[in-house]
Formats: C-alpha cells, sequence, structure tokens
C-alpha cells in the first residue's frame, strides 16, 4: 500500500512540474504568459541601460558577466547554481531602442549541461527582472 501511495504521489509530482523538468531554458519577452518573464521596457538609453544592467547582474550571487557590448546592445553572463556549484547557465540580454531614451530588454537563459532545469533558468531570469525593477523604484520617503 506504501509503495503505491508513493508511487501516486511521484507521478502526480512529475504531472504537476513537467513543464519545468522538461525544459532547459527560459525567456524573458514581450509575449510571454509568466509576468515574471515579461520583457522589460525600461527608461534610458540602449547604452545606459546595458552599463546599469551589467553592473547590477555583477552584483548578483553566482552572477558572472562574460561579454558586454553597448554598441550591439547586448550582454552575455553565466549563472553557477547553488546546488552543486558546477551546473551553470548561459544568459543572453538583448537591449533594442523603444523609442527616446527608452529601451526593451529581453532576453535567454539556457542550461549549459542538462537537458532540464527544474525551473532554474526562469528563477535566474526573474531575479534579474526583479533586481532591475528595484533598482528603478525610487526609495519611499520615511
Amino acid at each position: 500500500m506504501r509503495a503505491s501511495a508513493l508511487l501516486a504521489l511521484a507521478a502526480l509530482l512529475a504531472f504537476v512540474y513537467w513543464d519545468a523538468i522538461t525544459k532547459n531554458q527560459a525567456s524573458l519577452a514581450t509575449n510571454s504568459s509568466d509576468p515574471g518573464l515579461q520583457a522589460l521596457e525600461l527608461p534610458c538609453s540602449t547604452l545606459e541601460a546595458v552599463q546599469r544592467v551589467t553592473s547590477l547582474a555583477a552584483s548578483l550571487p553566482r552572477w558572472m558577466i562574460v561579454t558586454v557590448n553597448g554598441k550591439e546592445g547586448s550582454i552575455q553572463a553565466v549563472h553557477t547554481t547553488r546546488f552543486w556549484h558546477q551546473l551553470n547557465e548561459d544568459i543572453q540580454l538583448k537591449f533594442e531602442p523603444a523609442g527616446e531614451d527608452r529601451c526593451l530588454l529581453t532576453g535567454d537563459s539556457r542550461s549549459r549541461s542538462s537537458m532540464v532545469d527544474f525551473g532554474q533558468n526562469a528563477r535566474n531570469l526573474k531575479e534579474l527582472r526583479q533586481a532591475i525593477l528595484a533598482s528603478l523604484t525610487p526609495p519611499a520617503n520615511p
């Protein structure tokens, strides 16, 4: 009886988390159904956004900036997982002009060595997105 209950629980968890188990990538995109993975429109030029996000991403735990190209509006970074400290996700960020002194940030996070990510790639992009949004919010007046 216990074995069948455990098997049923394992099947239920696999079904619930199937999407996270079977993917090894996530995207920040304008058409994302997940609000935490929506592309961001930033209130600054592409070059300024690249500089700000580079600095911000470099300050996040387990993030390393690989290349920055302000002219093309791109950043390549690597996130190392907390678990095992050996699994890396490659992160590509793209900045495109979206009007005067505005730009649109999109990006991808992909697992480098694994077929599954258990949602880590989405968490990478959500962590960065939250940090960017927090940096744009003015401090509250005491």
